[in-house]
């Protein structure tokens, strides 16, 4: 999915159910492509679609922060919390940071959701 220009992130919110996944930090070394086909050099959002109309029609994208912070207001959905593979339990429980909106809050995590989102988060760097 193509998500360059802000017309076309909208069009694509009115055409799918887009749902933001997760937001990662980006490895060293590793390179990944957003929306934009922009290479992402710090962080990023995942999010998956679903076509309204035609449910076979689905997948998932990348974009950086300026692409992100506009899916997340036309979705009216609250920032991800940043998860960064290589930080220490303490850290990567923090929401927002140095992450979009750059505010600094702390999430509490059962244990057990803990353990899933960091899961998923790994699946999706892989």
């Amino acid at each position: 999915m193509l998500c360059k220009y802000e017309t076309r992130r909208i069009e694509a919110v009115q055409e799918y159910h887009v749902t933001p996944i997760a937001h990662v930090k980006l490895l060293p070394s590793q390179k990944k492509r957003s929306c934009t086909k922009r290479e992402l050099k710090n962080k990023y959002y995942c999010f998956s679609y679903v076509h309204k109309k035609n449910k076979n029609e689905n997948g998932t994208f990348l974009c950086g922060s300026h692409e992100a912070t506009h899916f997340l207001e036309l979705l009216n959905h609250e920032d991800l919390p940043l998860f960064n593979p290589l930080s220490s339990e303490g850290t990567s429980q923090s929401v927002g940071e140095g992450g979009i909106g750059g505010a600094s809050n702390t999430r509490i995590w059962n244990p057990i959701a803990k353990e899933l989102s960091d899961t998923i988060n790994l699946l999706i760097i892989y």
